[in-house]
């Protein structure tokens, strides 16, 4: 059983380590880039979102054994091999999607104005309704 102390240290490891601190960094920069990239972003973002999630994973598996985590490789990139590595994105794609849709949810409550212009009613009627 672990204790809090023993918990919030193995929350705060990748904070702690350099290895790991600055890989967290080069992945939130690389992310940061794909984002302002545009179009051309995408592709970064598909090779940097498994990669990452990937790392993350391995950090889990060497803190569950007792070591610290290797830094990333350039293995980590690869779409290809150690398949079972990538299971982090589907739950991250889902959790992404629903949160995409939420937010178009709450788009569509605009108001009676917006609504009259786009329909062609008069706003006094949308007001009404």
């Amino acid at each position: 059983m672990m204790t809090p102390r023993e918990f919030l240290g193995e929350l705060t490891y990748p904070v702690r380590s350099g290895a790991a601190l600055v890989a967290m960094i080069t992945f939130i920069l690389l992310m940061s880039l794909a984002r302002a990239a545009g179009m051309l972003g995408i592709w970064l973002a598909i090779a940097t979102i498994p990669a990452f999630l990937r790392y993350l994973t391995m950090i889990a598996e060497a803190r569950a054994q007792g070591r610290d985590a290797a830094p990333p490789g350039i293995e980590y990139f690869s779409l290809v091999g150690n398949v079972w590595t990538l299971f982090p994105v589907i739950p991250a794609f889902i959790i992404a999607s629903l949160a995409g849709a939420s937010r178009e949810a709450g788009r569509r409550g605009q108001p009676a104005d917006e609504l009259s212009s786009l329909h062609g009613y008069p706003s006094r009627v949308c007001r009404q309704v």
